[in-house]
């Protein structure tokens, strides 16, 4: 998804202005193993030790942080 996409690139104008979106779906997996927007987040801060969209994802009240992947 474009938020997944912003959030593995690293571009932080992009994740802001796509969580100002007030529908949009910020707990949509990814098309190949259904991973959410706030897993990339976590996956790629853990990585890069750059944790804003994790913080941004997980501070949001829209984000479901029991969601799963197709993993469970």
């Amino acid at each position: 998804t474009p938020l997944i996409r912003a959030i593995a690139y690293g571009n932080p104008d992009v994740l802001n202005y796509m969580l100002s979106i007030p529908n949009i779906d910020v707990n949509k997996g990814g098309e190949y193993d259904g991973a959410t927007p706030l897993m990339i987040a976590i996956n790629y801060g853990g990585f890069t030790g750059d944790l804003v969209p994790f913080y941004r994802l997980f501070s949001d009240p829209r984000v479901n942080i029991n969601q799963q992947d197709r993993l469970g």
